[in-house]
């Protein structure tokens, strides 16, 4: 008997058990790396500084922070701190012409370039000192958390490939450090993501949106705008 080019030839129990048991192996990989991650910033957080750990407020810098960060308890580490600093003061004031901000930030135009994560910590916070460093501790953990679930269902064509591509992408060194230092990396690649996605669909709109809003995250995104000269009738 033969069969028709548009008839399903059944795969054998045997082999269909195994690719369901595959899947189901990689579903639970994938749900442990999320929990994992989890795990890690839950261990960041404090009764007495919240987050404020994963911004590393560096101790070189305490005599030129903010007085409204000042004032507030947070989690110091010995030497200069990180990127995340800055960013979390300009969020506190976004008010990027103040003489005290312009103290308080190493680069202040440098710094002030990036104005979208800041001004939507701030928003977020409600214009509240502590709920804003809070807000923006943690937006880099949304920016991953979103990512994962975006490439979750783009890279599922193949259980194995799609999840080896996902944790490469989750778990790089990169990835890994925006969300344990406050930086600006993630949520720019968030931004990138969903206006290739937009892309993807032609909605041409959204994906400028998107692209723009990945400028105002951090500049060297206009590096990726040459996508948009591939796409037909732009």
């Amino acid at each position: 008997h033969l069969s028709s080019p548009n008839e399903t030839v059944p795969l054998p129990a045997a082999t269909s058990t195994h690719s369901a048991a595959c899947s189901r192996l990689f579903f639970w990989l994938r749900v442990a790396v999320v929990l994992l991650v989890l795990a890690g910033v839950a261990s960041r957080w404090s009764n007495t500084t919240g987050f404020t750990a994963l911004i590393r407020f560096g101790s070189d810098f305490q005599a030129t922070r903010l007085s409204e960060v000042q004032a507030l308890p947070l989690a110091v580490v010995p030497g200069s701190g990180y990127d995340g600093q800055f960013y979390a003061q300009l969020a506190v004031t976004p008010d990027v012409t103040s003489p005290a901000l312009k103290t308080a930030l190493d680069q202040p135009s440098y710094r002030a370039r990036r104005i979208l994560l800041p001004l939507a910590a701030h928003f977020l916070g409600c214009g509240r000192p502590w709920w804003i460093l809070q807000v923006y501790a943690l937006l880099n953990v949304v920016a991953w958390l979103a990512l994962a679930w975006l490439w979750w269902h783009q890279l599922d064509a193949s259980p194995a490939r799609g999840t080896w591509v996902w944790l490469a992408c989750l778990l790089s060194l990169g990835a890994l450090d925006s969300v344990r230092l406050a930086l600006t990396d993630l949520p720019m690649v968030l931004a990138l993501a969903l206006a290739v996605f937009a892309l993807q669909r032609r909605r041409f709109g959204l994906a400028a949106l998107g692209f723009m809003a990945a400028g105002f995250v951090r500049e060297t995104a206009v590096l990726a705008v040459q996508p948009l000269g591939a796409v037909d009738n732009w």
